[in-house]
């Protein structure tokens, strides 16, 4: 594991060296990872790539990609763009990642089944928890210390 990859444990996250609290999916985490199965991940993952919404915080690093209205994310082993980004309207099953609520004011993604290996493998996703969220299968970080590496 090198400085600048995520370790994700029972315990939480571990970047640069240092634990930091998350929470994780509702069933744990596990090594045999499908999409709905509502665990996380266990493993090393780098950091890919920075989503924001401008319209609720600061640029968090210089390579940040700005989440926009429409965008969605395709959570849908059928669609032939699963584990990507999309626009609005779109036919398959997906989430809005420009939500009323801040649970994806800023997304972190990362290698984890990208570029997409096995269609039932969902995205691992960091983003900041809102009051009351459940967290399916991804990591939610109570702050987001680690863009700061970026």
């Amino acid at each position: 594991m090198s400085s600048v990859d995520l370790n994700v444990t029972k315990w939480g996250l571990q970047f640069a060296g240092r634990f930091f609290p998350a929470s994780i999916g509702k069933n744990g985490i596990t090594a045999s990872k499908r999409e709905g199965d509502n665990a996380t991940p266990i493993g090393n993952h780098q950091i890919t790539s920075v989503l924001y919404r401008p319209d609720r915080v600061i640029k968090p690093c210089a390579w940040a990609k700005i989440i926009k209205p429409y965008d969605i994310w395709s959570d849908d082993v059928k669609d032939p763009n699963y584990n990507m980004i999309g626009k609005r309207p779109y036919e398959y099953r997906h989430e809005v990642l420009s939500r009323p609520d801040p649970l994806y004011d800023v997304i972190l993604l990362t290698n984890w089944n990208w570029p997409v290996q096995i269609k039932e493998w969902g995205p691992l996703f960091l983003y900041t928890p809102g009051e009351n969220q459940d967290t399916p299968q991804k990591v939610a970080l109570h702050w987001l210390p680690i863009i700061s590496y970026g």
